[in-house]
C-alpha cells in the first residue's frame, strides 16, 4: 500500500501546485515550494517521533509483533547445529521461528514422551519452553542437575521463553536407579550411597556391596512401562529377603526363592522401589519381567529404569481418536502433566482420571485454560464447564472438599487449530496456580494402603501469566482482563514528599540509558552503582547522577553477567554483584576491574537480593532455595536461615538487609511478609508486607539511624519503618513524572539519609532527599 499512498499524496501536491500557478503565475513558485517542503518535514519529523519515541518503546506495540517467537528464532540462529532441539508446539511451527532461526532439526516437545528423554539424542539436548512451563524447571533440574537454565526476557523484563540445555553426560546419568546400602538394625556402620544401578540383577556373594553383611540394599526410582497391557514380574532372592514396591505399595515379597505377579499397567512411569535384606551369607537378587512386546522373562535394565522423581504421581490418561471420548481408547498411559500431548491427530480427546489430594478441608477453586473444550469433575460433581469449540479461554468453579483424597476426572478435546490445556487450582489460603503433580495420583479405584496425604503447599507456584478471572459458574461468561493487584493494608504510613535531587535514565542501551535496572547501591563517597539487568552491565554514576562508567560482558564465565540483579558496596569500596541466573557473586573494583567471584558452591537457585552486614558478611536471599544465606567475605557459608520446613522462606525471599545492630530484615513477596530476624539467636518476627512477584519484587535498605526502607512495587511507593518496626512514612505515587514510580524495586540509603531507588518499568534511578 505504501507506493499507492505516495502516489495519492503526490497527486494532491500536483493539484495544489497547478492551483498556485493559476492564481499567482509560474514565476512565484518559491513560497509554495517552501511551504510544501516545510509540511513534508513536519510530517517526517512527526512520524519519526511517533515511531521511535512513542511506538517503538511502547510495551504494547513491542508485544504485538510476535516477540516470543522472534526471540526464539534469534536464539536458535546462535545454537550449534549438532544439538538436538525439543521445542514446545507453541513455537515450533511459527513463521518467525523458521525464518529467523533457519532450517533446524527440531522435534515437537511431547512431555509425555520426552521428559525424561527416552531416545538416544546422540549428543547434547536443548529444551525450549513457554513461560508457563516454568513449573517443569525444578523437575528438569532434578533429572539433569548438570543442565543450564536460562530465562529469556524482552527489553521490559517480560519473560519471552525458557531454555534448558542438557549435556550428554547428564542425560546418561538420568538412567538407572539410585542405590543405598545400610547395616541392619544393631550394626554400627553408617549408610552408604552406592551410586546408580542400571540393571536389577545382583550376586552379592561375588560382588559384595560396600557394607558388610547383614545389610539392607535399597534401589529406587522410576520404571518405564512401554505401553498399556499385562506385565508379569518375577522377583528372585537367595541369602535374604527381597520386596518389590510399585508406587510405594508392596507388590511382591520373597525369601529364598522366586515369586511372580501379573498386573495390567498403563504406559508411562511407575514408582519403583526394591529392597533386599541379607542374612549372614548374602546370595542373589534379581527382578525380571514379561512384557506385551516380549513373551520371555528379561532382566529389567537401564532401558526402563530412570531416576525420575515423583513417578508415582499424575493421572491416568485415556486418549481417543475422536472428539467425544468414545470408546475404545487408542492409548492409555500415565501423565505427570495435564497437557494436550502430541500423540493423536486432531480431532481427538483425552480423559484423565485419578485422585486429587486435598491437604486441608475448605473451599477449593478449580479451573482450566483450554483450546478447545474442557471439563473438570470432582467426586462426580461438575466443577468446571469450559466446553465448546473456542480459542484459549479460562473458566473456573468452586467446591467444598474435606481433607483427604477425592476422585477427579478431567476431559479435554481438540477440534482443530491451536492446542492448549492447563489444569489450575487454588487451595484454601493458597495462591492460584497450575496443580503440582505431587497432588495428583493415578489411582482409579480404591486407595492403596500406605498412601499418605501430601502436606499443604508451602511454595507459591512460579510467576507465570495468570489466567483471567472467571466466575465459578458453568455457563460461559465474557472474558475480563485481570484487575490490578490492590495495595495491601500493611499499616498506617503517613504520606511525605521528599525532594527529588536528580533522576538518571530512559529505556535503552546508550550511556545515558538503562534497561530494567533492579539493584542500586551507594558508596560512602556518594557514588552510585546500578545493576542494569536488561543491558547485563553495571552502571557507575557520580554523586550528582552524572554518568561515569559502565561495565559488563554477557556470558557465564568469571567476570561475565547473565542477569545482574543486585549489588552492594563491600569492604574497601569493592562492588559485589549478584547474578540471579549465573547464581554467583562477582567482586569488582569501583572502576569496573574484575577481581574474583564466589557462590557456585552455595548451590543457590535464582537468588534475587543481597545485603551486607557491618562486619562485612554477605546475606543473600536465595529465592528459589527459600532461605537466607550468611556468607563470610571469602565466600564460606557461615549460617543459613529458613527453608521449606521453616516459617521463614516458603514465601520466597527476594531481599535481605542488615542494620547497624546486626538485625536482618527479609522481604517475602509471595507470602506478603516482612521478617525481622535476629541473626545471633535465630529469633524472628513476621510483619505484614507488600505482595508482588519474585522479579519486580520488594527490596530493602537500612539507614545509618536504623530506619528500614522497603519498596512496594505493586503499590508504586516506598515504605519507611522506625527501628521498632513502627510505620513512619511512605512516599511515591504511580506516574512517569520525576518523583513518581512505575514499579520501584531497588533501594539504597546513604549515610546522610539520601534515598536512591531503581525503577525497572521507567528505566531510571531517582535520588530523593533525606526524610526528616
Amino acid at each position: 500500500l505504501v507506493p499507492v499512498i505516495y502516489l495519492l499524496v503526490a497527486a494532491v501536491f500536483q493539484q495544489i501546485w497547478w492551483a498556485w500557478e493559476r492564481a499567482w503565475g509560474e514565476k512565484r513558485w518559491r513560497p509554495l515550494a517552501i511551504g510544501l517542503t516545510a509540511a513534508v518535514l513536519l510530517v517526517v519529523i512527526g512520524n519519526i517521533n511517533t515511531y521511535f519515541r512513542v511506538q517503538a518503546v511502547d510495551p504494547a506495540v513491542w508485544g504485538a509483533y510476535s516477540p516470543n517467537e522472534s526471540a526464539v528464532g534469534k536464539y536458535l540462529a546462535e545454537v550449534p547445529e549438532d544439538i538436538k532441539i525439543y521445542m514446545t508446539p507453541q513455537y515450533t511451527h511459527h513463521s518467525a521461528v523458521a525464518f529467523i532461526g533457519g532450517p533446524r532439526d527440531i522435534t515437537v516437545l511431547n512431555l509425555a514422551q520426552h521428559i525424561p528423554l527416552r531416545e538416544d539424542p546422540g549428543g547434547d539436548v536443548l529444551f525450549i519452553l513457554e513461560p508457563v512451563d516454568e513449573r517443569l524447571i525444578p523437575l528438569l533440574q532434578q533429572l539433569y542437575p548438570g543442565g543450564q537454565y536460562e530465562v529469556h526476557q524482552d527489553r521490559y523484563g517480560r519473560v519471552l521463553f525458557l531454555s534448558y540445555w542438557v549435556p550428554r553426560a547428564s542425560l546418561d546419568a538420568a538412567r538407572g536407579l539410585q542405590t543405598f546400602y545400610s547395616p541392619v538394625e544393631g550394626a554400627t556402620t553408617p549408610p552408604v550411597a552406592g551410586g546408580q544401578t542400571h540393571a536389577l540383577d545382583f550376586d552379592y556373594a561375588t560382588n559384595p556391596p560396600p557394607v558388610p553383611p547383614p545389610f539392607q540394599a535399597l534401589y529406587q526410582g522410576a520404571l518405564l512401562v512401554p505401553q498399556y497391557g499385562k506385565y508379569t514380574f518375577e522377583l528372585t532372592a537367595t541369602g535374604g529377603e527381597a520386596v518389590l514396591y510399585l508406587d510405594e505399595v508392596e507388590a511382591l515379597r520373597v525369601s529364598e526363592g522366586s515369586e511372580r505377579l501379573t498386573r495390567t499397567l498403563p504406559g508411562g512411569f511407575q514408582g519403583i522401589r526394591v529392597e533386599y535384606v541379607s542374612g549372614p551369607n548374602p546370595g542373589q537378587m534379581r527382578l525380571s519381567w514379561i512384557t506385551p512386546q516380549n513373551p520371555n522373562f528379561t532382566i529389567i535394565d537401564a532401558a526402563n529404569l530412570y531416576t525420575l522423581p515423583g513417578a508415582s504421581n499424575g493421572l491416568v490418561g485415556y486418549y481417543y481418536a475422536n472428539p467425544d471420548w468414545s470408546d475404545p481408547p487408542s492409548l492409555i498411559q500415565r501423565d505427570l502433566f495435564i497437557l494436550p500431548n502430541n500423540i493423536l491427530r486432531e480431532p481427538f480427546s483425552i480423559r484423565w482420571v485419578g485422585k486429587v489430594a486435598a491437604p486441608t478441608a475448605g473451599r477449593y477453586v478449580f479451573g482450566t485454560r483450554s483450546d478447545d473444550g474442557s471439563f473438570v469433575y470432582v467426586d462426580g460433581q461438575l466443577v468446571v464447564d469450559n466446553g465448546g469449540s473456542h480459542g484459549a479461554q479460562y473458566r473456573e468453579g468452586v467446591i467444598e472438599l474435606s481433607e483427604g483424597f477425592h476422585d477427579i476426572e478431567v476431559l479435554y478435546n481438540e477440534l482443530g487449530g491451536s492446542r492448549e490445556m492447563q489444569l489450575w487450582w487454588q487451595p484454601p489460603g493458597g495462591a492460584k496456580g497450575i496443580i503440582p503433580s505431587e497432588y495428583l495420583f493415578p489411582v482409579e479405584e480404591n486407595l492403596p494402603e500406605g498412601l499418605t496425604l501430601p502436606p499443604p503447599p508451602v511454595l507459591a507456584p512460579p510467576v507465570v501469566e495468570a489466567p483471567p478471572a472467571a466466575q465459578p459458574e458453568p455457563a460461559p461468561q465474557p472474558q475480563q482482563p485481570p484487575a490490578p493487584a490492590p495495595v495491601q493494608p500493611i499499616g498506617d504510613f503517613p504520606a511525605t514528599e521528599p525532594a527529588v535531587l536528580w533522576t538518571f535514565g530512559t529505556c535503552g542501551a546508550a550511556d545515558d540509558q538503562l534497561q530494567k535496572p533492579i539493584g542500586v547501591a551507594v558508596a560512602p563517597d556518594g557514588h552510585v552503582y546500578v545493576a542494569d539487568m536488561g543491558n547485563r552491565r553495571v552502571v557507575h554514576l557520580g554523586p550528582d547522577g552524572e554518568f561515569i562508567n559502565a561495565w559488563g560482558e554477557t556470558g557465564e564465565g568469571p567476570g561475565q553477567f547473565t542477569e545482574p540483579f543486585d549489588l552492594v558496596i563491600a569492604g574497601g569500596g569493592e562492588i559485589a554483584v549478584l547474578d540471579a541466573v549465573n547464581q554467583v557473586i562477582s567482586v569488582w573494583t569501583p572502576q569496573g576491574g574484575f577481581k574474583r567471584q564466589f557462590g557456585a558452591e552455595l548451590t543457590m537457585y535464582r537468588p534475587r537480593g543481597m545485603g551486607l552486614a557491618p562486619n562485612g558478611e554477605y546475606f543473600i536471599a536465595d529465592t528459589g532455595g527459600v532461605r537466607i544465606l550468611q556468607v563470610a567475605p571469602d565466600g564460606r557459608l557461615v549460617n543459613q536461615f529458613g527453608g521449606p520446613e521453616d516459617e521463614l522462606g516458603p514465601g520466597q525471599p527476594t531481599d535481605v538487609a542488615v542494620g547497624p545492630s546486626g538485625i536482618a530484615y527479609v522481604a517475602e513477596p509471595i507470602a506478603g511478609l516482612l521478617w525481622r530476624l535476629d541473626t545471633n539467636s535465630g529469633q524472628k518476627q513476621p510483619y505484614p508486607g507488600p505482595e508482588a512477584n519474585t522479579i519486580e519484587s520488594p527490596h530493602l535498605a537500612v539507614g545509618a539511624d536504623g530506619r528500614i526502607y522497603l519498596t512496594d512495587p505493586e503499590g508504586g511507593r516506598v515504605l519507611v519503618y522506625e527501628p521498632s518496626m513502627t510505620p513512619l512514612a511512605q512516599f511515591g505515587t504511580r506516574g512517569a513524572e520525576p518523583g513518581q514510580f512505575g514499579r520501584p524495586v531497588g533501594i539504597a540509603v546513604a549515610a546522610d539519609g539520601t534515598i536512591y531507588t531503581a525503577d525497572p518499568d521507567l528505566c531510571r534511578v531517582t535520588a530523593f532527599s533525606a526524610l526528616p
